[in-house]
């Protein structure tokens, strides 16, 4: 009898974990349940679009031209939120991190190879094209932040998504995310408050962005870092295709 019990014991456990996994996507967007917002702001690299190849290609350009060994994708993905400063200090030999005057230089090299490749490789990903023109065709507010460049975060929308995005802003204006200077002038441009405004973006730096101005964040799965880091931070949603942007913000 206690066999057969111990049996039953097991199947039970077997089962509700087998649902928890398999019903993953509905508890994942699940733990904020605010649904309906007027606006939403969205991070640009890998989040609206996979930014990374033309990155990485640029980021091995300069190393090569000033005589440093090329780095990897994976080493290069570590500094790739914090602007373009943290993105080539992080790439620099241990020697050369520290030294501001080529730190300059490098920034220099890269920024001349990358403004003429930025949109080479460059694409959205799947779906968002026709979740972003539906929130846009639907009145929803729409906005980029990122600690790119705003000329080139800019000219990747225009040539990715034209006609979509009320107001793209990048760095130059403000302190870099995720510092809420920027998105709170954001929510003045969108003339709306950070209840009815939704951030999305798949890092920490964007959960820490959204958070420090009271916004709840989405936090997507297909980015740069992962959804376990994002629900470490505490993102509001944790979300893994593009039609689920749509479900939580015009519910």
């Amino acid at each position: 009898m206690n066999k057969i019990k111990k049996l039953l014991i097991f199947l039970l456990h077997y089962f509700i974990i087998y649902n928890i996994l398999t019903e993953r996507k509905d508890i994942r967007m699940q733990i904020n349940k605010k649904i309906g917002y007027k606006a939403a702001i969205f991070d640009l690299d890998g989040t609206i679009a996979n930014t990374f190849p033309d990155i990485s290609a640029s980021v091995n350009a300069m190393l090569s031209e000033k005589g440093y060994a090329c780095r990897t994708d994976g080493e290069i993905l570590r500094n790739i939120n914090g602007g373009v400063y943290e993105l080539i200090r992080g790439a620099l030999p241990d020697g050369v991190k520290d030294d501001n005057a080529e730190l300059e230089r490098c920034v220099e090299v890269y920024d001349r190879y990358y403004s003429s490749h930025y949109c080479d490789m460059t694409k959205l990903y799947d779906g968002l094209y026709e979740v972003l023109t539906e929130l846009n065709r639907q009145g929803i507010k729409l906005a980029v932040y990122t600690n790119k460049e705003t000329p080139q975060a800019a000219d990747i929308i225009e040539n990715l998504i034209p006609g979509v995005f009320d107001i793209v802003l990048g760095s130059g204006h403000f302190p870099l995310k995720p510092e809420p200077v920027g998105t709170l002038w954001l929510l003045g441009q969108l003339g709306a408050c950070a209840d009815d405004v939704l951030f999305v973006g798949d890092s920490v730096v964007d959960v820490h962005t959204a958070h420090n101005a009271d916004l709840r964040v989405a936090g997507v799965s297909w980015g740069y870092q992962g959804s376990e880091r994002l629900i470490a931070e505490g993102a509001d949603y944790i979300i893994d295709n593009a039609n689920q942007i749509k479900d939580i913000v015009i519910g």
